[in-house]
C-alpha cells in the first residue's frame, strides 16, 4: 500500500501567521497553489486555502492575517501513514489537503490534485493505455 511520503509535495511553502491576505494571495499565484500551510515557528496551525482567501475577501476581511483565517483543527498526517486511509479521511472531512509532518515537523502537504494525478497513474497501468475505450 503507498504511503503518504510517496504522493505528497515535499518542503512545501508556508505562510507565517501575522502575515496578510495579499501575502497569501502572492505566494498562490506565484507558486500555482492553492493551500498554504500557515506557521508560527515551527507550529503548523492549520492550512488556508485559495477558498478561504475568496470568502474572506467576499465577506470584507481582507485585512485579517492568516492567524485569524486559518481553518482550526487541520488534518495533520504522519509522512508514513497511508494513502488509502489519508484519502478517505480527506473525503469523509470533504477537506482539499492534509498537513505532513515527519517527526513533528512539515515535510509535505498531500492534496486532492496530488490524489487525482496518482489515480490517473493507477488506472493507465491498470488498463494499459491512456486511449483505453475500457469502462473503468
Amino acid at each position: 500500500m503507498p504511503r503518504v511520503a510517496r504522493l505528497m509535495t515535499p518542503f512545501p511553502y508556508s505562510i507565517d501567521a501575522n502575515a496578510d491576505v495579499a501575502s497569501a494571495w502572492a505566494m498562490m499565484e506565484e507558486h500555482d497553489i492553492r493551500h498554504i500551510p500557515v506557521t508560527r515557528g515551527e507550529t503548523v496551525l492549520g492550512v488556508v486555502s485559495e477558498r478561504d482567501l475568496w470568502r474572506a475577501q467576499a465577506e470584507g476581511r481582507s485585512d485579517i492575517d492568516m492567524g485569524g483565517l486559518v481553518s482550526t483543527g487541520p488534518y495533520i498526517v504522519e509522512w508514513s501513514a497511508s494513502l488509502a486511509e489519508v484519502a478517505r479521511e480527506m473525503g469523509a472531512r470533504k477537506i482539499g489537503s492534509a498537513v505532513v509532518l515527519r517527526d513533528g515537523k512539515l515535510a509535505g502537504i498531500l492534496t486532492t490534485t496530488d490524489v487525482c494525478e496518482y489515480l490517473a497513474e493507477v488506472l493507465e497501468e491498470h488498463y494499459h493505455s491512456p486511449n483505453s475505450t475500457d469502462a473503468a
